[in-house]
């Protein structure tokens, strides 16, 4: 009888088990991804190597190694609430660099640093110059930033074929987290070309069906916008 009741009582804590996780899956938020995108690129799921974001990390067929990292360099904005004051401490030297690697393409390398205060350029070229330059240049908003949150960005890409990209934020529309940050497409005028969640683990999609030279470019790009916007939180001071 005791072996019974032990039996029945595992069998309905697995149950409710199974059900907060299904429960979960169901009511996470994913991100919209442009249904044209989205019937031309399958989501690469972002695997890091490490519990640290600066760790490599696999992703599809890319890998990815951070080369140069100095952001601890940064802005840092203080607040004194007292007197209402916001006091901006402003160094422009960090620097990001990294690397994207594939199995059948060259390496790509971007360079990514702080033009001015919340401004930020980054090159994006193949190692062996056989793919043009690609310029990113991305904003964060200059209103007084709250402490902790994520940047918000908005950019453009310039190409070396003359192509103008534009960034722009996708958000949740319902759910628990309504208005949420979730991630960013690129478009190409009103054509998706790529997109980045940068909420829980991180996903990227990039079109199969576009040259090699674009979609590395793009990849690299849109690595670079989860990296930055995991780590460039603003700071309070204490």
């Amino acid at each position: 009888m005791k072996q019974k009741r032990k039996t029945e009582t595992l069998i309905l804590f697995f149950a409710f088990l199974f059900g907060i996780i299904a429960l979960d899956n169901c009511s996470t938020p994913k991100m919209a991804v442009a249904p044209e995108l989205a019937s031309r690129a399958s989501p690469m799921p972002i695997q890091r190597n490490g519990v640290m974001l600066t760790s490599d990390a696999t992703i599809g067929n890319y890998t990815t190694h951070i080369t140069k990292d100095t952001r601890g360099g940064g802005a840092k904005v203080g607040f004194e609430t007292s007197k209402a004051n916001v006091n901006i401490e402003y160094h422009p030297e960090w620097e990001l660099f990294y690397e994207v690697s594939h199995p059948s393409r060259p390496k790509w390398i971007t360079e990514c640093k702080e033009t001015t205060y919340m401004d930020i350029e980054c090159k994006i070229y193949p190692e062996d110059g056989s793919c043009q330059q690609w310029i990113m240049n991305l904003q964060m908003p200059r209103t007084q930033p709250e402490p902790g949150r994520k940047p918000e960005f908005s950019g453009i890409i310039t190409t070396g074929q003359g192509m103008r990209l534009t960034i722009v934020q996708e958000r949740a529309s319902s759910g628990p987290v309504h208005l949420l940050l979730h991630g960013y497409h690129i478009f190409d005028n009103s054509v998706p070309v790529g997109a980045v969640e940068i909420i829980y683990d991180g996903k990227i999609w990039v079109p199969s069906d576009i040259d090699q030279c674009s979609q590395s470019s793009i990849f690299s790009a849109l690595y670079g916008i989860y990296v930055l916007s995991d780590t460039l939180t603003v700071r309070a001071s204490e």
